[in-house]
């Protein structure tokens, strides 16, 4: 793909903004908004510049609260009342103009960072811990920090041993023994190079697999700072099995790694599996900064036919040149992501040059159990059906597409240059379709078809597809649409992928007030009541 269209891309995500809130009595508060990128090492010419920096969720209600047994992520979320005279975080009430935290009264600078919420009064940075502000210091949190002393292990492909202990000095040999040794809190550090054959795959079939206790005390399993670590697929195996009849797993955390099934030819094992076995024993798992590629069949498949895997995430992804079995009949076995479970979040990430369908929150027997799943500011583009079968050759080829389920819902992405853009299918009810762009898909930008229940089509963008909204062979449900835009929207540069609205587009201020769900664009912008129809604000 051209890199000035990747560079667009980024700009979506990236930026720095402040944005000034004043209430009644006529205080104000000024707020830091600092957005960058990192992609990986694939894309060569854009920046390798750190995390996503920004204000998660800000909204006149909350998106994500708190719970008690943690099982919503992320586990805070800031919320403002509506004449923004209260701020509050999650579910527990704290306060940030108390006088405590925030020394005049406001907090100068927020950032959401690898799931935690950060807040800066002055020079001093607090962190949002079990419903309160917590000092940490002086430190911006998102400059790399040492390796902390006695909770990191060490695992090397090249100069590793099991019967080391572990350290940076003696690191283990196999990610699976060295994971079998870890303890919640602990991070487990794969240092630079390629691991790869059968002893290097995380299966609780075959080795334990601990668990974290909760997001605040889970196991990570990174890439060293600063190292590239890649993951190889051996012929026949997963990279990782989680199954549920073999043990429980929950709270672990994958993040900065690269997995690639570029040794694997079996299209009956995809590079990630999670569930199989009692429902819930494997969930929470979280994919973070991690890139996917050169799978056979899937890159990741999560639940299956006997048992629920929920409130797993996959965060800041890339997953692209999935699906590659040349054999037909696979068709609708390819997939990057293949979902067949509950409450999924799939966020902020690039799925392209995949074939079948990319995205894809289906099953096709049993219970409904695909349901309550959240598909939010992803970028999936120049997705296909087989080599050789044609663009649009089989309607599941869709960029993403929800069915067999409940409650779903999909806002702030982008679907472009696909078979089909969005596609709400067999048996679904209740689907949420905000606040999406679709442009420049082979056969349409919306598809809806068999729906068992309604679904709701508001606030988007369908241009330059050959049929903007297809509805079809309801068993059901209908669609019920409004404030979409179908005419040119004057994208700055849809042709290089940058889909930033321009001053007279006529899809500003043409959306209904959808707040409560989608309180931001997909740059982290707030929206208002009357805010821009598709994935972005005119800025």
């Amino acid at each position: 793909m051209d890199n000035t269209i990747l560079q667009n891309l980024a700009r979506l995500f990236e930026g720095e903004h402040e944005v000034t809130l004043s209430t009644k009595d006529g205080s104000s508060v000024t707020l830091s908004i600092k957005t960058v990128v990192k992609l990986p090492e694939v894309l060569e010419e854009i920046p390798d510049v750190g995390s996503i920096r920004n204000i998660p969720r800000v909204g006149a209600t909350p998106l994500l609260q708190v719970s008690a047994d943690e099982t919503r992520i992320p586990p805070s979320a800031l919320i403002i009342d509506d004449e923004l005279t209260t701020w509050t975080i999650g579910g527990g009430g704290e306060t940030l103009r108390d006088g405590v935290h925030t020394g005049a009264g406001y907090v100068n600078e927020l950032l959401w960072y690898q799931h935690s919420l950060y807040g800066r009064v002055g020079t001093d940075w607090y962190q949002f811990i079990d419903s309160a502000w917590t000092f940490i210091g002086t430190d911006d949190p998102t400059d790399d920090p040492a390796p902390p002393v006695g909770d990191a292990r060490y695992v090397s492909a090249t100069a590793g041993s099991n019967s080391n202990d572990g350290t940076v000095e003696a690191p283990w040999a196999t990610i699976p023994y060295a994971l079998s040794q870890m303890l919640p809190t602990q991070i487990l550090y794969l240092r630079e190079g390629v691991f790869s054959g059968s002893t290097n795959r995380i299966d609780n079939s075959v080795t334990a697999v601990p668990s974290g206790n909760s997001w605040l005390e889970p196991i990570t399993i990174s890439a060293f700072p600063g190292e590239t670590v890649t993951i190889q697929q051996a012929w026949g195996y997963s990279s990782i099995t989680l199954r549920g009849a073999f043990g429980s797993a929950h709270y672990l955390i994958f993040q900065d790694i690269i997995f690639d099934g570029v040794n694997n030819t079996n299209e009956n094992v995809d590079i990630i599996h999670l569930g199989g076995g009692p429902s819930e024993e494997v969930s929470h798992i979280r994919f973070l900064r991690c890139e996917v590629k050169n799978a056979w069949s899937m890159g990741i498949t999560l639940g299956g036919s006997n048992g629920d895997t929920p409130f797993n995430e996959i965060v800041q992804c890339v997953f692209h040149h999935n699906g590659l079995n040349l054999n037909p009949s696979c068709l609708c076995q390819l997939h990057a992501i293949y979902c067949v479970t509950s409450r999924l979040l799939i966020e902020d990430s690039i799925v392209h040059d995949n074939y079948g369908t990319p995205i894809s929150c289906y099953d096709n027997a049993g219970s409904l159990k695909v349901y309550e799943n959240i598909i939010r500011g992803n970028i999936v583009y120049d997705n296909h059906a087989l080599p050789g079968a044609g663009p649009g050759a089989n309607l599941e080829n869709a960029g993403i597409l929800v069915a067999w389920g409940d409650g779903n819902q999909i806002y702030n992405n982008f679907c472009f240059r696909n078979d089909i853009g969005f596609q709400i299918y067999t048996n679904a009810s209740n689907t949420k379709v905000y606040h999406n762009t679709a442009y420049g898909n082979v056969t349409s930008g919306f598809h809806f078809q068999y729906m068992l229940g309604d679904a709701i089509l508001k606030n988007n963008i369908a241009y330059n597809n050959p049929t903007p909204v297809v509805e079809a062979d309801s068993i059901g449900g209908v669609v019920i649409a409004s404030n979409n835009i179908t005419a040119d929207p004057s994208f700055v540069d849809a042709a290089a992928g940058d889909f930033r609205l321009q001053s007279g587009s006529v899809a500003r201020n043409a959306g209904a007030n959808l707040l409560a769900v989608v309180p931001t664009d997909a740059n982290g912008v707030a929206r208002d009541t009357v805010p821009d129809c598709g994935a972005l604000e005119f800025v």
